[in-house]
């Protein structure tokens, strides 16, 4: 990927399942996700917010791949990710 497009990318690292000994949050499951700001030029906007000449969408970049911890080294799997909820 490399620093340069790291940078320009929002990363984003969120626990969803975890486990908890002597009062302390142990991931199990964690999902990571990049994403792009795409800015687009016209007239948007409504009689509420008012008007403006530009508006910025954040679009993920795909992946769906599912890594394990195995011996202090991330191995990618060949599953899929499928949107279900673990």
């Amino acid at each position: 990927m490399g620093e340069e497009n790291y940078k320009k990318l929002r990363p984003y690292l969120g626990m969803t399942t975890y486990y908890v000994c002597e009062s302390k949050k142990y991931p199990v499951v964690f999902s990571t996700r990049f994403m792009y700001s795409k800015k687009s030029y016209g007239l948007f906007g409504d009689e509420g917010r008012g008007f403006s000449f530009s508006s910025t969408r954040y679009t993920g970049v795909g992946g769906g791949h599912f890594h394990y911890f195995t011996n202090g080294k991330f191995i990618k799997s060949d599953e899929k990710y499928n949107l279900e909820r673990y």
